[in-house]
């Protein structure tokens, strides 16, 4: 099931209403291919510092692994590490790698998913238009992507912006669903305007839209402007 992001768990956090432990279901996610996962626990946040915690620890073990993989590939190539057959042998870590980078996007979208509900639980209506935001560290693009598809799928007066910032660079991805659209959010317009607040640019869809910014000090300020920047367009 590579395509499916359940925004709906239960753990053994959940009394009486869950049973499932937060290494499990994140292991079964894993190995079942898919994405993220968000813990959505009743009553309490106790599951979700867990399981931040063992994603970014399984997070680790693979960007370890992955630095073995690229420092045997340049060795085999360089010929400080004998073999009988190095193109064999460089075909294979090459495919480990691969592999490995595949799993390491799936944990650091685990990584954004963990904050979905709380930040659901904290959104703004503005003229009609659930308003939110998420700001990561060291989470890719293309898991925030993942998690902004899911997010504008599930959620249709959904106007979300999500920040991560990586090497020194800031990305600002924002996603709107398919009922703020209607009432005149327009995701291109959002990350255009909260871009240029941290000295960026930025433009896309109506539903979703990508900027980006070297600075990455001023970013949080410009998010803190989301719903005055929404409301312009909605009310």
């Amino acid at each position: 099931m590579p395509q499916f992001v359940h925004l709906h768990v239960h753990t053994q956090y959940s009394i009486l209403d869950g049973q499932a432990s937060v290494q499990r279901l994140v292991d079964k996610a894993m190995a079942d291919g898919q994405p993220g996962i968000a813990v959505t626990d009743h009553g309490d946040m106790f599951g979700i510092k867990e399981f931040y915690n063992y994603v970014k620890k399984v997070k680790g073990k693979f960007k370890d692994k992955a630095a073995e993989c690229e420092a045997r590939i340049a060795a085999l190539k360089d010929g400080t590490e004998a073999s009988a057959d190095p193109a064999a042998e460089i075909a294979k870590c090459e495919r480990q790698l691969e592999e490995l980078r595949r799993k390491l996007e799936g944990a650091e979208g685990k990584l954004a998913e963990a904050q979905l509900g709380n930040v659901l639980e904290n959104s703004q209506i503005v003229g009609g238009v659930r308003v939110a935001s998420v700001a990561m560290t060291g989470a890719k693009i293309e898991a925030l992507r993942t998690m902004g598809d899911r997010v504008r799928e599930k959620f249709s007066d959904i106007v979300c912006a999500f920040s991560t910032t990586n090497d020194g660079k800031a990305s600002i991805l924002v996603v709107c669903g398919k009922q703020a659209v209607e009432k005149g959010a327009h995701a291109g317009k959002i990350v255009k305007d909260l871009a240029a607040l941290c000295g960026g640019s930025g433009g896309g869809r109506p539903d979703s839209a990508q900027g980006g910014t070297s600075e990455i000090f001023r970013v949080d300020e410009a998010m803190a402007q989301l719903t005055s920047i929404v409301s312009r367009l909605v009310e």
